[in-house]
Formats: C-alpha cells, structure tokens, sequence
C-alpha cells in the first residue's frame, strides 16, 4: 500500500476517535469520562497512528536490517523506561501506592507473594512455598510470583527492577516479532509489526506494571517463533526442539489455556503446513519427536490440570459465570443475557473500549485508546486471514495463524472474552497479520474498511449505553 493511503486510513482512524468522544461525551454527558483519561486515550491514538507511519515511511524507511533491529529494540526499551518511570508516581498520587487501581488490582498480590519468597530464599528454607504450590492443584499462575520473588531477593524488594525487565521483555518481543513477519510476509511487513509492537499502549500499559503479561507474551512469541523458523529448516534439529518444547512448556506456568493453545498450534502447524514448506518426511520425524519429549516433560499433574481447565471451563457454559457477574454489587446487570455466540463472531475485535466514567474501572478508562486501535486494526487482520484463504496461502503460515485463532477460539469461550488482560498473549500476532493486511491493502478494499469504520462506531455507542444502563446510571 501507497504512503498516501497508508496515511489517510489511519488520519481516518484518528479523526473517528475525535468524533467518538466527542459523541458519546454529549449523549452521555454526566458519566463522561474525567479529563484525565480523555488525555490518555488521545495521546494513545495519536501518537500510535501518527508515529507508526512517520517510523515506517519517514525515519526508519531506509534503515538496513541490522540498524533496524537496533533502533526497534532500543526505542521499545526507553518509552517503556520512561512510562515505568512517569506512571510509577502517577499511581502514588493517585492512589498512595505504585500499583494500578483497586478494581482489579492483580500487581500487589505478585508483588507481596514476591517479598514472601525472596524471604524464605534469604532464609535458604523454600518448603513452605512448595507447599504452598501444591496446596493450589496446578503450576498455572506459579511462574511470574517466583520470577518476581528471584528478582526481589536479587535487588531488595525494588519495584521498579523487575519493571525494567518487563522493558527488555517487550524489546524482545518488538524484535521477535519481526523476525516472525519477516520470514513469513517480507521486510516491510516486519518492520511494521515490530514498530506496532513498540507503540502498542496495551503493551507498554502492562510495561508499568507488576504482572506477568509482559514476560507471558515475549515466551509465547518466542515460543511461535521458534517453531515457525525450524518448521521451515530443511534439518530437524533435536536440541532446538527441546527448547522449543521448554519454551512452550513454560507458559503453563502462566496460563494454562496459553500452553494448550501453544502446542495445540504446534501440532496443527506440523500436520497442515504446505509439503512445499515442511515436507512429508520432517512432519512424520518432528511429530514423532514432539510426542515423545511432551511425554517427558508433562507430568501427571500438568496433564490433570488440562483436563480441569478442560472440564471446568470449556464444557461449562459461560453464561452461568455471566449471570453471577452480574448480580455482584456495582456489576452490569445486563451481563447475564451476553453468551458465547455473542463473543465469537466478534473475538477478533473485543474488546470495545469504556469512553464512559464507569466507577471502579478506572484501569480501564486509562486504556481506551489502546482498545479502540485494537478494534481498527482488527480489520486489517481479518483482511489478512480472508486473502490468505482465498489465495490458498494460508498452508505457508499456519504456526502463527493457529497460535492466534485457537487462543482466541478459547477465549471467546472462556468467561473473559471481553476482558483486554486475556486478549494480551495474541496482541503481537494480531498487529502482525494486521501489518500485513495494511500491506495488501487495495481501493477496492477501501468500501468495506469505511463499512467497518461505522459498525465501529455504532458499536462503541451502543457499548457505552449498555456498561451505563446495567448499572442504572442513566436517567
């Protein structure tokens, strides 16, 4: 695509988000949102859609490779450091502590398990926390509080040194990124993503927090990365396997479903992948050797909390979790009447984002932005995945695309289809495949983006409405 079309989609982009809050602030004028977060989500989009152009037409367009991969890694590391730093005393002013606001607040709990563990490190007595461990039936949700209580015992219990991993995670991340779209989309295609991965504020939002989701997404692409890279080796290579396979056994540690989803993409990447690609004998060899190290690695208890999370969250219907939601004090009543069939059609593009003041979801509101630009650049994925299977593509890229479809196939099962913190483990593909639908993106594409545009729009209104009237503060 042209740098003249590249611009006026998303100037488009921009000027839609303007007219959104501008809308939905006067048809809902007492519950419109503080000043404060209508700041936050405008610097999210402007400087996302602004940038993003200005880094891949302008300022990085004739970098070679090497430089490239120099400046994505080192940029990602200074606005993430800059953000730990500015919003670390953002939330002591507003809140009294570093940490994100009370609603949800996951980073106090990972922070304070982290104090308890680099104590009983200091002590050299760990028996209490495996016991902890066992006593929760399940390793899912282990892997950041001992990562975090490491880097405690290591530097005194400093917040902002295991933040400053979270930077070195994303630049990782930015960098594997695109190498992934590189190989599979070309050098353009790549660049892009890994500028979309530096500028994503979801990802640089969780920067700034004590949570695993910045550790968490840079295994999970690297995990797809590394399948995708010796899937297309000529040679199978058995120590790389094994690390591939540790890799992606490690993200059981934090969520379960993300590991299942991980090798479940493994699998179908070995038996769907083109001939052309991994031919016939290495899908045999690497199938056989996957089987056998997964038999080593998994234990009875990984294999038993499968099955839990099997039985417990894919075979119970998620409008019974749905229902109880909604009768908690200050919940959305409407949530009960909203069920998978509802989440499905639409997983790609959840979730919308809260332009209203909705008390208690402050965290939230301050990510509005990052959630409207998943929205518009969920178009250009789609597009990607509709072109891919139309030109029978789809065989020479089927580990990343099936990494992203089966997790997020999951998720709109799951009872958290619509919250952001889930959908965070396949934000780097979705901007990857949506670097490449913007890539191939025609004129005659040009009446269905603004056909998305107003659904969009329509959309978001409608979201506003509904988070307001089921928690009866319209009048």
């Amino acid at each position: 695509m042209s740098k003249h079309f590249y611009k006026y989609y998303f100037s488009t982009a921009i000027k839609l988000y303007l007219v959104l809050l501008f809308i939905v602030s006067i048809l809902f004028i007492p519950n419109t949102m503080p000043l404060v977060w209508l700041f936050f989500g405008l610097v999210e989009v402007i400087v996302f859609f602004y940038f993003s152009f200005f880094f891949i037409s302008k300022k990085w367009a004739n970098l070679n490779s090497v430089f490239f991969l120099k400046k994505i890694f080192w940029s990602t590391v200074i606005i993430r450091l800059s953000y730990i730093i500015i919003i670390y005393y953002f939330y002591d002013m507003m809140n009294g502590y570093p940490f994100e606001f009370g609603d949800s607040l996951d980073s106090l709990p990972y922070y304070n398990e982290g104090v308890w563990l680099a104590e009983m490190i200091e002590k050299g007595d760990l028996s209490p926390y495996w016991r902890w461990i066992d006593s929760r039936q399940g390793i899912s949700d282990f892997g950041y509080p001992f990562f975090v209580g490491c880097l405690n015992w290591f530097s005194g219990n400093s917040i902002f040194f295991h933040r400053f991993f979270n930077a070195l995670f994303d630049a990782f991340s930015a960098v594997l990124i695109y190498k992934l779209a590189k190989r599979n989309f070309g050098e353009w295609t790549g660049r892009l993503s890994g500028i979309f991965v530096m500028l994503m504020p979801n990802l640089i939002c969780y920067s700034g927090l004590t949570m695993k989701e910045s550790l968490m997404v840079m295994l999970g692409v690297l995990f797809v990365e590394r399948a995708d890279f010796l899937l297309r080796l000529k040679k199978v290579s058995l120590w790389q396997n094994h690390y591939m396979v540790l890799v992606g056994g490690s993200l059981f540690c934090f969520r379960t479903v993300l590991g299942v989803s991980a090798f479940l993409a493994l699998f179908s990447a070995i038996g769907f992948s083109s001939n052309k690609l991994v031919s016939l004998k290495k899908k045999i060899i690497s199938g056989f050797l996957l089987i056998v190290v997964l038999s080593f690695v998994a234990g009875d208890s990984l294999k038993n909390e499968v099955m839990f999370y099997y039985t417990a969250k894919m075979e119970t219907a998620s409008s019974v979790d749905l229902e109880w939601r909604s009768q908690r004090v200050g919940s959305n009543v409407l949530t009960k009447y909203i069920s998978a069939s509802v989440f499905l059609p639409l997983i790609f593009t959840i979730p919308f984002p809260t332009m209203v003041n909705i008390p208690g979801q402050e965290n939230q509101m301050m990510i509005n932005g990052g959630n409207y630009i998943k929205n518009i650049l969920a178009f250009f994925a789609l597009l990607a995945c509709f072109v891919l299977i139309k030109q029978k593509k789809w065989k020479f890229h089927v580990m990343p695309l099936a990494f992203m479809c089966i997790y997020l196939w999951i998720l709109a099962l799951s009872n958290f289809a619509h919250s952001e913190r889930f959908h965070m483990p396949v934000i780097p593909f979705l901007l990857m495949f949506s670097a490449y639908g913007i890539s191939i993106m025609k004129i005659k594409y040009k009446k269905y983006f603004m056909g998305y545009l107003f659904f969009i729009f329509v959309a978001i209104i409608f979201w506003s409405w509904f988070k307001l009237s089921g928690r009866g503060l319209l009048f």
